[in-house]
């Protein structure tokens, strides 16, 4: 592949990643990722090399850490039980798993939702560690995004 048409790709390629960072319906860091892998890999690891590719590994599985963590998080900051605190990070492994993308929204605010209700609170308790943790899920998508925007800045800064 010729060297404009590959760089073409990968930049199209970590584009596409970045609208992911905030878009549920695309896996964006593992996109940046894969057009890094993708240019290392074609280029012989010549510009590209391994230590990149672990940092850049490293922060993807950071941004996705970010999603499990931040809701369990932001409900325990609203005083939710602990019952809703495991259900916002059960519901956004299950609601990624069952819905996609989408799951990361919908999945931590009905776990911390049910995880309430099974602790024995009512419902007006369980709606706000719901919305607490639908909050949480905002800010990773916050983190996902700054963290997409340095993993391309990484990435670029070698290929350009």
């Amino acid at each position: 592949m010729e060297l404009f048409g590959l760089k073409a790709a990968v930049v199209l390629l970590s584009l596409v990643g970045l609208a992911g960072a905030f878009l549920p319906a695309l896996p964006g860091v593992l996109l940046i990722f894969a057009a890094a892998l993708l240019y290392a890999w074609v280029t012989g690891f010549q510009v590209v090399d391994a230590a990149l590719l672990w940092w850049l590994g490293g922060l993807a599985a950071l941004a996705h850490l970010a999603d499990f963590v931040t809701s369990a998080v932001s409900v325990k900051l609203v005083g939710a039980s602990k019952w809703a605190m495991w259900g916002a990070g059960i519901g956004a492994i299950f609601g990624i798993l069952l819905l996609g993308p989408w799951g990361l929204l919908i999945g931590p605010f009905a776990g911390a939702f049910t995880g309430e209700i099974l602790a024995g609170r009512d419902t007006k308790s369980s709606g706000k560690a719901g919305i607490a943790a639908g909050l949480g899920a905002l800010v990773a998508m916050g983190i996902r995004g700054t963290i997409a925007v340095v993993m391309i800045a990484l990435f670029w800064t070698r290929i350009f």
